[in-house]
């Protein structure tokens, strides 16, 4: 892993751990296992490493949603595929999502983080909505994604929250793609 997704890898999990108020140079630098100069080389400013973590982070999302969409066979099973990609299944997927989480507050006051979560959402969007398309033709396939990434935001926060698990959060989104499907 090249030093600077070392880095980032690191402020992502002080984020996930202790909240966006650890993520300074120093505790970052204890983190990836370097000095706060190897920090400082790579990340000139804090904001430029809250940027390189932010797009650690989605590419490692769009890795897992690629992974999970070129397994399934069908658009049902597509769909249900793109969704649950959400969620948290394993302790550093959801130490990510805690990640994301935090770093989302970032989006409120830097343009570059706030552009790479929306190019991120527009590309779930776009994704989800191809395969409703295929699924339920005569519907408003734009509200239809949007609603249904709401509700897999809703069931990884359940997740992340430890209110349901994650296979219960899956079974409701089968549930959920099932009934859209008998809708169409």
């Amino acid at each position: 892993m090249p030093p600077e997704d070392r880095i980032a890898r690191a402020a992502l999990a002080l984020a996930s751990e202790r909240g966006l108020d650890a993520v300074t140079f120093g505790l970052v630098a204890a983190e990836a296992g370097v000095s706060k100069g190897a920090v400082q080389h790579h990340f000139p400013a804090r904001a430029d490493l809250l940027r390189a973590s932010a797009g650690l982070l989605l590419r490692h999302v769009d890795a897992r949603v690629h992974r999970a969409f070129v397994a399934a066979r069908d658009p049902q099973e597509r769909l249900v595929a793109l969704l649950a990609a959400a969620l948290p299944r394993t302790p550093d997927e959801l130490d990510l999502a805690f990640a994301a989480t935090s770093l989302l507050v970032v989006t409120r006051h830097d343009a570059a983080v706030r552009t790479q979560y929306a190019a991120g959402l527009a590309r779930a969007r776009a994704a989800v909505a191809a395969e409703v398309s295929d699924l339920v033709p005569a519907v408003d396939v734009e509200a239809v994604a949007s609603a249904v990434l709401g509700v897999a935001g809703s069931l990884r926060e359940e997740v992340m929250l430890g209110v349901i698990g994650p296979r219960v959060a899956r079974r409701r989104l089968v549930a959920l793609v099932g009934a859209l499907v008998a809708r169409g």
